[in-house]
């Protein structure tokens, strides 16, 4: 039984090649993920070690570092600290750090670095004190008008030693004379860019006089760094954490791999949705062939051989599919992280790289994934062979052995609708959380099941949706159009599992697509009636509202006769209850620039005595008008008194005062300011007067209700760009599996086709065919898929209106396109496999066995 495996694989292997691929691709999905994030945290793990390599002990102040929402924000450590463990017995040498963000510019305005992160800027602490920064040309900095710039910053800007460059810091604007090219551990520079300045000069900048952000020190060769640890928390107090370089590293290091957790949780969802179509693909291709095998395999059991041989002999078949197929993955993977990692940073995510890790893991899941996957999808097929008795199997009367009736198909698909929805509103709607998974999971295990409630049920859907789609068919060639729509419609299994795999990528395109468009309704929605101010400032691009900028733009917005009302919002993260959540400070006035759809209670002079939540997290936590809840920030906790709810588009959460967040916030910022002038003033005049302001700041923007209109548009859209990238290549792996089964139920028709070729039908005739035939099933799955993502869409947003998605908008334009689209790859998929059966050899064909 084992050679007669072996024997059908070699005589099968052409026409199981293009599974191979299919199977392969959704593997270097995942092997790709697995080892661009492996390659990723390996070259942060590098990164620490080689920053804190020469260190012993690394001093910052004891906060709860899950809480630190802005770099800027790092609280600071006074000077006289450095002095007390520069005093500790076995120190050997003791230094102050200064680190926060400053952006570089050319004097003509550019902005340097990598865009996206933000820029870091350091003191430095002396030429023979052993940090991460590199002088790679160039000196250090010696004077207050001197400073080192990243590499990166150095190349973009096509810059000389000597010249000048333009440092935004907090106190706005200054310039500074390039006298060192520095890299961070070895990279051209750490996130965006990197300035540094002498110590006094940073303290100078950062508001830091007297104050350092990080304290480092060396022992002595002959001293003990755990005594001496001991020794320097013991002086220093519990106001601060003490550790050895290597814990500093190893914490940095997690950290950074715990916060880009969601990036690999994220791609291993586009690389399951991958595998996810390939298994229809291979379920298809073991159909088609087992289905033609029925009387071998047959004969084979009149022969003697058992029921559980056979299938044994069929399974290695599906092992060694599996097994090849993986293995290509698995190189094909290699490629695949490299081009992850481009696609990411044209995207604006650069992350720090290395030489690919490929580990040991990522192989054998690999491996695993793709032998498993194709095992259990052939083994549906497999099984019903067995249905069926060797007598029937030499008749041929098993050619579609052991199908179910339409009506258990339907029944089941319902069962399976049922469950899908029952997750989906329990994910959704509850609190409830399913085997103590995040309702994120069960959302997706409910979409996947609906998903394939619909692809059972598609069969009863072929013939009237195959009479509408072939109508254009039809029209432009009567017969051909005819002999297509009636190919499709002969077999509706055949058909729907054909299009299985488009449907599938389908749907998940247009549920990113209708939910792209609502959320942009909910935008224009929320600036139509609820933007009551002139003007907003922000930074610039997708994390400008998780970058903060200097009070000091605001205070001269203020001081601008023209302005009646200047609003001010800083954002966070706060503990309530052991969860962190997003929290929004804002100035006194703020709300009079909000629109309010309802109210209770206060929002107004919430000070640092209360704070305001929107009626969804009042709910969620059970809090009332009155209740005074506990807050864990930065650098403290406080008790605050719940003054007011409030439901607004544009604003929700937690809402605190200014006054509270600042106090345990050191050296909080701002993250938006909006802006409402006097009546009657020139709004030109006035913008242009916000804009000189602002024009000290290159890294800020200001825009009036059509900019923002615009500007959320194109993030929104380039996200939805981002997605369907990563979406590409589960299309792939349908377009390979739609040519796939083209070419099988091509040569599953062989003699059909000579037959209609020897009663006239010429090569063309027979080409246009098949080319209709593979568009019209494209076009079905995309149909089909377009439908099944609008409700997936409009179940995400029913749950998704209390936190403001109250606008459904479904763009029909773009979805009629992307049926078009797939339909247009249905005809590149049928180019080969049509042109192969216009050649073959009518008498051949028909006497074809």
């Amino acid at each position: 039984m084992i050679r007669s495996s072996l024997r059908s694989l070699r005589s099968h292997a052409g026409q199981l090649a293009l599974t191979v691929v299919s199977i392969a691709l959704g593997v270097s999905f995942v092997v790709g993920t697995l080892i661009y994030t492996a390659t990723t945290s390996r070259a942060f793990d590098g990164l620490f070690n080689e920053a804190f390599g020469g260190i012993d002990i690394d001093i910052q102040p004891e906060i709860d570092l899950e809480l630190l929402f802005n770099p800027g924000e790092v609280p600071r450590l006074d000077e006289s600290l450095l002095n007390e463990l520069a005093a500790v017995p076995g120190v050997e040498k003791a230094w102050g750090l200064v680190e926060s963000t400053a952006a570089i510019a050319s004097l003509d305005g550019e902005v340097l670095g990598p865009s996206g992160p933000p820029p870091f800027a350091f003191n430095w602490p002396g030429d023979d004190i052993p940090i991460a920064l590199d002088i790679v040309e160039g000196r250090s900095p010696a004077g207050p008008a001197e400073v080192m710039i990243d590499q990166t910053s150095f190349e973009q800007g096509d810059l000389d030693l000597g010249d000048t460059v333009a440092v935004f810091a907090t106190g706005g604007r200054e310039e500074f004379t390039v006298v060192g090219v520095t890299n961070f551990a070895g990279l051209p520079s750490l996130a965006g860019s990197n300035a540094t300045f002498t110590t006094e000069t940073a303290r100078r900048l950062f508001d830091a006089e007297g104050q350092f952000t990080r304290i480092n020190a060396t022992v002595e060769r002959t001293a003990d760094l755990d005594q001496v640890i001991l020794e320097a928390s013991r002086r220093l107090g519990d106001s601060v954490n003490v550790v050895n370089g290597q814990t500093a590293a190893e914490e940095g290091a997690a950290q950074i791999t715990e916060a880009l957790g969601f990036l690999n949780t994220f791609l291993l969802v586009f690389a399951g949705v991958s595998v996810f179509v390939a298994t229809f693909i291979i379920y298809n291709t073991f159909r088609i062939l087992i289905s033609r095998r029925t009387r071998e395999l047959s004969l084979l059991r009149a022969l003697g051989a058992t029921s559980t041989q056979v299938t044994r002999a069929t399974l290695v078949e599906s092992v060694m599919v599996g097994l090849v197929a993986s293995l290509l993955g698995v190189v094909l993977g290699l490629g695949l992280a490299i081009g992850l990692r481009a696609l990411l940073e044209a995207f604006g995510i650069a992350l720090p790289s290395t030489n690919l890790v490929v580990s040991p893991s990522a192989v054998v899941i690999g491996l695993v994934l793709g032998i498993v996957v194709t095992v259990v999808s052939a083994l549906v097929p497999i099984w019903r062979v067995r249905s069926i008795t060797p007598m029937e199997g030499l008749r041929e009367i098993g050619s579609a052995p052991g199908r179910r009736p339409l009506i258990q198909r339907v029944v089941s698909s319902l069962g399976l609708l049922a469950i899908g929805a029952a997750l989906l509103v329990v994910s959704l709607f509850t609190e409830v959380r399913l085997a103590g998974q995040s309702p994120i999971v069960w959302v997706g295990i409910g979409s996947a099941l609906a998903l394939l409630a619909v692809i059972l049920i598609s069969p009863v859907f072929v013939p009237p949706v195959m009479r509408f789609l072939g109508a254009p068919f039809v029209a432009s060639s009567k017969s051909t159009g005819l002999l297509a729509q009636r190919n499709a419609i002969r077999s509706p299994r055949r058909t729907a599992a054909t299009s299985a795999a488009a449907l599938v990528c389908v749907a998940l395109m247009t549920l990113a697509s209708v939910f792209v468009a609502s959320l942009l309704g909910v935008i224009d929605e929320a600036l139509d009636s609820g933007f009551r101010a002139d003007l907003v400032v922000t930074a610039e691009g997708f994390a400008g509202p998780t970058q903060g900028f200097s009070p000091a733009v605001g205070d001269a917005i203020e001081a601008l006769d023209t302005t009646d009302i200047v609003g001010r919002q800083r954002r966070g993260l706060v503990r309530v209850d052991g969860d962190i959540d997003l929290i929004v400070a804002v100035s006194d006035r703020e709300f009079d620039l909000i629109a309010l759809e309802r109210e209770s209670g206060t929002m107004t002079d919430l000070g640092d005595s209360f704070f305001a939540a929107d009626f969804v997290t009042a709910e969620q936590n059970g809090w009332e008008i009155g209740d005074e809840v506990s807050f864990d920030f930065l650098a403290g906790s406080i008790e605050l008194e719940l003054s007011g709810l409030f439901q607004a588009t544009g604003l929700s959460g937690i809402v605190v005062g200014l006054d509270a967040y600042a106090s345990l916030v050191p050296n909080s910022q701002d993250a938006q300011i909006d802006i409402r002038f006097v009546d009657g003033t020139d709004l030109e005049a006035a913008r242009a007067q916000v804009e000189e302001i602002v024009d000290q700041y290159p890294t800020l923007q200001v825009a009036d209700q059509s900019d923002l209109r615009e500007q959320s548009r194109e993030q929104t859209l380039q996200a939805l760009g981002f997605i369907f990238g990563l979406l590409g290549l589960a299309v792939g792996v349908a377009f390979v599996g739609l040519a796939n089964t083209t070419v099988l139920s091509t040569l599953e028709r062989t003699r059909e086709i000579g037959l209609l070729r020897a009663v006239g039908l010429d090569r063309g005739a027979l080409r246009r065919m098949i080319y209709f035939e593979s568009m019209m099933i494209a076009a079905f799955g995309a149909v089909l898929g377009v439908v099944a993502g609008i409700g997936l869409a409009r179940a995400l947003l029913m749950a998704l209106e209390d936190q403001g998605f109250t606008v459904f908008v479904i763009p029909w334009p773009g979805l009629i396109a992307l049926v078009f689209v797939i339909s247009l790859l249905g005809l590149v998929a049928a180019g080969i496999p049509a042109w192969r059966a216009a050649r073959s050899n009518i008498l051949a064909a028909i006497s074809y066995e």
